[in-house]
């Protein structure tokens, strides 16, 4: 199983949205939304994966964002009443994750009439000495826990179900240092065929945003688009970059630069080409020469990772 944890900002969103909209992900891509602001987007993508009983992991001690103040800001009322109803009523469909992030943290005592199951995610190793005081029952009810592929966390963590949980996307300065020769085509990894030989339930990342978190938004000089797609036994990344990058201006024309890459290197893949939705509309916008702005852009690498990481889950039972 493959666990996507992903930060709660819209493009983020609407790709998880869409996949479950559009069925192209099931119950072999978990996705783990860690929410940065409270939004309307982010209720109607909880909502929907309710519908259509997909079942999706909040983080309920966000560690980047404003979500926790935007809980608090009265200006937000209705927006808020409607989130915690929805979390109160969300039963299996939503479960509750939590960062542990000190080693006196007790999720459950913020969740005392909690009968249902939670995530933890183990980073650190003072988190670790919260495992040696729970009790049978808590034990039982933390369906997985995301750890890093150490030896420390594996020993310490030895009775749960663990998920092997790191960032495989190796972020650059700036955009352009993507087309380097040593990077615009590299590992990214492996875990999906040999997760279950180490001993873990299921393997997680960041896909293809990275673990750092950044609010932010900017007049990019270079347009890059990361594609990750199966090669032998592992996992690369494809990093396709414009090449008119010397300043800010017409973000279009590097969409365009950068789209082009993108479709002729994948059609050149002949029988291996990639076939996601994701792929589909990467090829639609350059054979239209449309630019849909970069959140879209972002949302559909994303979209074309989780569907591919589907597909590839399915395979690998097939075997």
């Amino acid at each position: 199983m493959y666990f996507p944890y992903l930060r709660g900002r819209q493009f983020e969103l609407l790709a998880v949205r869409e996949l479950v909209n559009n069925e192209l992900i099931g119950k072999r891509v978990f996705p783990i939304i860690e929410p940065v602001h409270l939004t309307s987007t982010l209720v109607k993508t909880l909502e929907i994966c309710k519908s259509k009983g997909n079942k999706i992991g909040v983080v309920m001690n966000p560690q980047v964002g404003n979500f926790t103040n935007d809980l608090k800001d009265s200006s937000n009322s209705i927006l808020v009443k409607r989130y915690q109803d929805f979390i109160s009523s969300a039963g299996e469909a939503v479960v509750p994750v939590y960062i542990l992030n000190d080693s006196n943290m007790n999720p459950f005592a913020k969740l005392p009439n909690f009968e249902g199951k939670l995530i933890t995610v183990c980073e650190t190793s003072d988190a670790l000495q919260f495992f040696t005081r729970l009790s049978d029952e808590e034990r039982a009810s933390i369906c997985y826990n995301l750890i890093p592929d150490e030896s420390r966390f594996r020993r310490g963590t030895r009775a749960y179900n663990n998920v092997v949980f790191e960032d495989y996307f190796h972020k650059q300065a700036k955009n352009a240092d993507y087309a380097k020769p040593s990077v615009v085509d590299e590992p990214y990894t492996d875990e999906y065929k040999f997760y279950s030989l180490d001993g873990f339930k299921g393997f997680g990342d960041y896909s293809i945003v990275g673990k750092t978190y950044n609010d932010s938004g900017f007049a990019p000089y270079a347009v890059a688009i990361h594609i990750v797609y199966p090669a032998n036994d592992e996992l690369r990344i494809h990093h396709f970059v414009s090449d008119s990058n010397d300043d800010i201006t017409d973000v279009a024309g590097k969409f365009g630069e950068a789209v082009e890459k993108l479709a002729e290197w994948n059609q050149s893949r002949g029988e291996k080409c990639l076939n996601t939705y994701g792929m589909r509309e990467f090829e639609h916008l350059y054979h239209t020469k449309t630019f849909p702005g970069l959140g879209v852009v972002k949302k559909l690498s994303i979209m074309h990772h989780l569907e591919l990481m589907e597909k590839l889950d399915k395979e690998e039972d097939a075997k």
